[in-house]
């Protein structure tokens, strides 16, 4: 069961992102609107177009990405980290969940594509999407806000696994990408960088 690809695996994932945006955007909403009885937004129209644009912007960065890394094995590999990060959490550090912590694996290191620009390009089309949705509505600010302070968190904790696996290959060759740049990723997929 380990980290085979699974449509199941990767619908349980999906279903969890899911859930927790809709969660973020609803208790954003609540405070934004109902607690602190701030309008919703936008002020102006132009301004709601220009947040339309940028929240298109963050499909086709999510439509670049998937293209260098396929969605069913993505989601399918996160829900495995996160099972076995919890496992380490509850069990303890010797929990393996199935691995050989001891040595280094010959994990392959996606530096294609989006990977060149950004490190966590799906994390930063999702950061893209709601800098433009917090133009259109306005309390998406507090989810932008929650969302990434999340993913800041859940970056360096998934390079430090991915580095401990490599036993370091992936910092060195991850030297100097950045890790959320909606900006970085934007000017990568207007450019369409391919080339190495």
């Amino acid at each position: 069961m380990g980290g085979e690809p699974s449509r199941g695996k990767a619908a349980v994932m999906a279903s969890l992102v899911l859930i927790f945006l809709a969660i973020m955007i609803l208790a954003s909403r609540y405070v934004w609107v109902d607690i602190l009885g701030l309008e919703s937004g936008p002020v102006n129209p132009y301004v709601a177009v220009a947040g339309g644009l940028i929240v298109g912007l963050a499909a086709l960065e999510l439509v670049y990405t998937y293209v260098y890394f396929h969605p069913i094995h993505m989601l399918s590999r996160t829900l495995d980290e996160l099972r076995f990060a919890i496992s380490r959490l509850v069990v303890g550090r010797k929990a393996s969940g199935g691995r050989d912590n001891g040595g280094c694996s010959e994990v392959e290191i996606i530096t294609e594509g989006p990977y060149r620009c950004v490190r966590h390009p799906v994390y930063t089309a999702a950061i893209t999407a709601f800098i433009g949705a917090s133009l259109i509505k306005h309390y998406f600010v507090l989810a932008l806000a929650v969302l990434t302070i999340v993913y800041s968190i859940l970056v360096i904790v998934e390079e430090r696994m991915i580095d401990a696996r490599t036993c370091g290959r992936y910092s060195e060759v991850m030297k100097g990408v950045p890790r959320l740049n909606p900006i970085a990723l934007a000017v990568c997929v207007v450019r369409g960088q391919h080339e190495e």
